[in-house]
C-alpha cells in the first residue's frame, strides 16, 4: 500500500510538471556564467586583449526568439507591439572576503576586506581599519597589487573592454608576498580567502502595451523576479486586461540586502522582467529581459606576471597558482517566445 501511495504521488508530480510545461512557458530560471565567457575572460587577461560579452548592437549578450506552436503565424500578430524601456543597471556592487580556514599568514593576522565597484572604480577596503586604495579605470589592460599592512592583499586584473556598454569584467586573486621584504622578483601566493557576503544595487524599469485592434480583450501580466542574493522588489507585479492593455513597473528594492554566501564556486545574481502578453484568441507572447552579475571561481595555474613600482623601484610580480574569481557585471539577456494556446483552461479573459 505504501509503495502504491508513493507511485501515485510521483505520478501526480510528473503530470503536474508535464501539464505546466505544456500549457505555460515562463522562463523563471537564472543561468550561471557560461563556460565560453569564463574561458574568454581568462584568455583576454592572459593575452592582454579586448574583452566584450555583447553580441548585439544594443549591448545584449543573448537575444533569442522561439515559436512554440504549430501555428507559424503566431509571431506575426505581435509585429508593432514592442516592449519599451528595457533598462536595468548595477549601480554599485560590493564583495566581502574573509580567510577560509587559517587567519594567520606567517606572523600576520589576515583581516577581512571588501571590494566596492561604482562608476568604473573599484575601492579596496580592509574592514578593520578602513584603509583603502582605489582602482580608477576600466580603460586599457591593468593589473593591480593592492597591499595592506597585514598581508590581506589582493591582485585585480582588468582586461581592456568596450566601455560604451554597461558590461564590466575583472578577475580577483587573493595573493600576498610571504616575505617581509621586497626583492626584485616577488612571488605572490594564495592566502585562502573566500567570498563571504555580497551587496548589490540594481535599478531598472519597463513598460509594455499592445493594441487588440478589435472588441476582444487582451491581457498583460508583468512580473519582476530576482535571485535570492538580490533584494526583492517592493512592487513585483502588474496586470492589465481589456482593450489595448498597458503595464509598467520600476524596480524599487525592499531593503539594502547584504547576502551571505555559503558556496562561492559559481554565484548568480539577477533581476528579471517577465512579460506574459496574450489575446483572447489564444495568441500569446512570453518575453523576459534579465540583467545578470556572474562570479566564477577558478583554480588558475597560468604563468601570470607583471611589473609594479614601489618607492621608485621596479619589481617583477609573479602570481602563483591558486583561486581567482572572474566577475562580470551587467550582462543583458532578452528572449521572446510565441505560441498559440487554444487548449489552455484559462484562455478566456473574463
Amino acid at each position: 500500500m505504501k509503495n502504491l501511495t508513493l507511485k501515485l504521488f510521483f505520478l501526480t508530480v510528473f503530470l503536474f510538471v508535464t501539464c505546466s510545461y505544456v500549457f505555460a512557458y515562463e522562463p523563471k530560471e537564472f543561468i550561471s556564467m557560461p563556460d565560453e565567457i569564463n574561458s574568454k575572460i581568462l584568455q583576454n587577461i592572459y593575452e592582454s586583449s579586448r574583452f566584450s560579452v555583447n553580441k548585439f548592437s544594443d549591448g545584449l549578450y543573448q537575444k533569442n526568439e522561439f515559436i512554440k506552436s504549430d501555428d507559424l503565424s503566431a509571431k506575426n500578430v505581435w509585429q508593432g507591439s514592442p516592449i519599451r524601456k528595457l533598462k536595468s543597471t548595477i549601480q554599485d556592487f560590493t564583495l566581502y572576503f574573509k580567510p577560509n580556514k587559517f587567519r594567520k599568514f606567517g606572523d600576520f593576522i589576515l583581516e577581512d576586506f571588501k571590494l566596492h565597484f561604482k562608476e568604473d572604480r573599484i575601492t579596496y577596503i580592509v574592514t578593520r581599519n578602513d584603509s583603502y586604495k582605489d582602482v580608477l579605470t576600466f580603460q586599457g589592460n591593468n593589473r593591480f597589487w593592492l597591499k595592506s599592512n597585514n598581508k590581506s592583499d589582493v591582485v585585480i586584473f582588468v582586461p581592456q573592454q568596450e566601455t560604451r556598454f554597461d558590461t564590466r569584467t575583472f578577475m580577483i586573486c587573493p595573493r600576498a608576498n610571504p616575505e617581509t621584504k621586497l626583492a626584485k622578483e616577488i612571488n605572490l601566493v594564495d592566502t585562502g580567502y573566500v567570498i563571504d557576503k555580497i551587496n548589490v544595487n540594481f535599478t531598472g524599469g519597463t513598460e509594455a502595451t499592445f493594441s487588440t485592434g478589435s472588441i476582444y480583450k487582451g491581457r498583460i501580466d508583468l512580473k519582476i523576479l530576482n535571485t535570492d542574493i538580490v533584494s526583492s522588489p517592493e512592487i513585483p507585479y502588474d496586470l492589465s486586461d481589456g482593450k489595448d492593455p498597458k503595464t509598467s513597473l520600476e524596480y524599487v528594492p525592499t531593503d539594502n540586502k547584504i547576502a551571505q554566501i555559503h558556496d562561492d564556486e559559481n554565484i548568480v545574481g539577477g533581476l528579471k522582467f517577465l512579460y506574459d502578453m496574450r489575446y483572447e484568441s489564444g495568441k500569446r507572447r512570453v518575453s523576459d529581459f534579465t540583467n545578470y552579475f556572474w562570479i566564477k571561481k577558478n583554480n588558475v595555474d597560468l604563468p601570470l606576471s607583471f611589473m609594479v613600482y614601489k618607492n621608485n623601484q621596479k619589481y617583477l610580480v609573479n602570481i602563483n597558482p591558486g583561486a581567482c574569481y572572474n566577475v562580470i557585471l551587467n550582462v543583458k539577456v532578452f528572449n521572446n517566445a510565441y505560441m498559440t494556446q487554444t487548449k489552455e483552461v484559462n484562455n478566456r479573459l473574463e
